[in-house]
Parts: C-alpha cells; structure tokens; sequence
C-alpha cells in the first residue's frame, strides 16, 4: 500500500459520515475485492471459532466418543448373553434327554434288552432244533462212515463238527438278514 492508509474500524467506531464521494470509493474497494477472481483461502472459508467454541465441540466429540463405545460394550454383552442363553438351552435339552432315556419304561427296557439279545436267542434256537431226534436223526447221515459208527450206532467226531458249521452258518444267514 502506497501512501497514508486509514483503518476500516476506526471509520466505523468512530461514527465518521462519509461524504457521497468517499463513500461511493469504499464500495468499489468491497465491490473490487468480491469481484476478484482469485479463489478465497481456507481460513476466509472457514468461520473463526472462538476457544470457547472451541471447548464445546471438543466436549461433544468426547460424548459422542463415549456413547459409541458404551453401545459397542452393550452390544458385545447382548452378544454374550445369547450365546450363554443358547448354552443353557442345550444343557436343558441334554440333561433331559438323558433323564427321558432313564427313565424309560420297563416294556421298553425289555425290548432294548431283547433287541440287544437277539443272537443269544437264535443260537439257542438252533441249538435246540438240531437236537430236536426227529431233526437229529435226519443230520446222522447213516450211509456215510465217517459220519456215522455202524457198530456203536452214535455219530464220530466229525458228524459233531458238521452240525456245528451247519449251524454257525445258518446263524450267520439269520444274522446277516436281521440286521
């Protein structure tokens, strides 16, 4: 600035009138200045805030900061609380299954136990039937001597042997078809 300058506040506190002149000038200089092409700077964007101001936001941040971290925490506790709601669920169902499974009636228990058995029950069924005369004498194959001695009329050693592949071999059958 060239030449004697005066200050924009002392014209406006100290209540000089203008003359038409002086203050036709004062418009062009604003009209000049907003007019310029040059882009303002961030801190002409940019209101000024006061440390006051300054304090408030700081604070309100702070609170902001605060209330997203207790939601997170009552999210995670919700969390928490399912997955240990869903945990004694499943306790509950378990302990009560297996107090269904004790207290099962007898005719169930009769049938587990039969069902269970059930091998014992074949063998003995073959047992008995293959020692049934009319079945046993059918399996004495009287004809074949190796089977059979003529002399002390009773079956050898290996007629014993055959009965016991005969009737392991049904058993297996029987077995393979229950199952």
């Amino acid at each position: 600035m060239n030449g004697p300058s005066t200050n924009i506040n002392d014209i406006v506190n100290n209540n000089n009138r203008l003359s038409h002149e002086e203050s036709d000038m004062v418009d062009s200089i604003i009209n000049d200045l907003n007019s310029s092409s040059s882009p303002p700077t961030s801190q002409e964007k940019m209101p000024q805030i006061t440390d006051e101001e300054r304090e408030v936001i700081m604070r309100q941040k702070a609170i902001q900061e605060q209330e997203r971290r207790q939601y997170q925490m009552q999210q995670q506790q919700q969390q928490i609380q399912n997955q240990q709601m869903k945990q004694q669920e499943e306790m509950i169902n378990m302990y009560s299954e297996m107090n269904h499974k004790k207290e099962a009636s007898l005719e169930e228990k009769i049938k587990d136990f039969l069902f269970k058995s059930i091998d014992v029950f074949v063998v003995l069924f073959l047992s008995i039937l293959f020692n049934v005369s009319s079945f046993s004498e059918f399996l004495k194959f009287k004809s074949v001597p190796f089977l059979y001695n003529i002399e002390s009329e009773s079956s050898t050693n290996a007629s014993i042997v055959l009965k016991a592949t005969l009737i392991a071999l049904i058993f297996g059958v029987i077995k393979y078809f229950i199952k």
